[in-house]
């Protein structure tokens, strides 16, 4: 299952711990956003503790959702020692998202 960040975990869970991390800014009311949230959760569980797959409702944090600079929805960010790797706007399919989290 995928955790839930808010702007008080964001730092320690991703930046600080310098996993290899995968976002989903998204939102409720968000059609692409509502598809996507199936494949996050599918790649959490595949990921295991190699990976944090975790979700920031951009409707519950949208101060965190302006530091990145999040502007559609779904967006994907994906981290590796707490910097920015890749940047995934709109649906982004299973294959291609397991590619960057094994890369």
């Amino acid at each position: 299952m995928t955790q839930t960040l808010t702007t008080q975990t964001f730092k320690t869970v991703v930046i600080d711990s310098g996993a290899t991390a995968l976002i989903d800014f998204h939102a409720d009311w968000c059609a692409p956003c509502r598809a996507q949230g199936p494949i996050i959760d599918a790649l959490a569980a595949k990921m295991g503790a190699r990976a944090i797959v975790a979700k920031v409702d951009v409707e519950a944090e949208p101060a965190l959702a302006a530091v990145f600079q999040v502007t559609a929805l779904p967006t994907l960010l994906l981290f590796k020692e707490g910097r920015i790797l890749s940047r995934f706007t709109g649906l982004t399919d299973r294959q291609t998202l397991a590619a960057v989290l094994d890369a």
